[in-house]
């Protein structure tokens, strides 16, 4: 019953089983639409889209049937938010032992958090108009079984295609 847990659970699955086949996906459509750049100058910003989008086509169901809406700039935002959460993750833990230990000088270590979530604060603040959602109400619990159902035999025709095709160049 816990909305909180399907989320965090499903979109972990997502990222396991859904990720490496948008991530063979994106590396192949990078190849061909950007041949001369080097995978590696665009790896970061395809991981993150690809983390993105797996979490969200697995919580997709869920989130619409519980809430009765749907993000629309959610992988505009994930994109421009997600960079930052490491960094202030690592910082938020050396502010709390400096604050434990030095207390007068957590404030100036806490700066840089500070500045960090401002950034997040604005991006969020841009996108959390009402142009940004769109509502669905009175979604019945039959579109999420149908589109789970569908998903799953999505992913296991793609991981079959792929495992030929990579069995095929070896």
């Amino acid at each position: 019953y816990d909305i909180s847990f399907q989320l965090s659970f499903l979109a972990s699955l997502g990222i396991i089983h859904i990720k490496p086949l948008l991530d063979y996906g994106i590396i192949r459509l990078q190849r061909s639409v950007f041949p001369a750049v080097a995978e590696s100058a665009l790896r970061g910003f395809f991981d993150i889209l690809s983390v993105t989008f797996a979490a969200q086509i697995i919580t997709l169901p869920i989130i619409v049937h519980n809430f009765g809406r749907i993000s629309l700039v959610a992988p505009i935002t994930n994109v421009l938010v997600l960079p930052a959460i490491p960094a202030l993750t690592i910082l938020g833990f050396l502010v709390s032992v400096i604050g434990a230990c030095f207390p007068a000088a957590s404030f100036l270590a806490a700066t840089p958090c500070f500045v960090i979530m401002l950034y997040l604060l604005k991006v969020l603040n841009i996108f959390s108009g009402p142009w940004a959602a769109a509502e669905l109400p009175n979604i019945s619990w039959l579109w999420p079984v149908a589109y789970y159902a569908a998903l799953f035999a999505v992913i296991r025709f793609l991981r079959a295609r792929l495992q030929s095709e990579l069995s095929e160049s070896f």
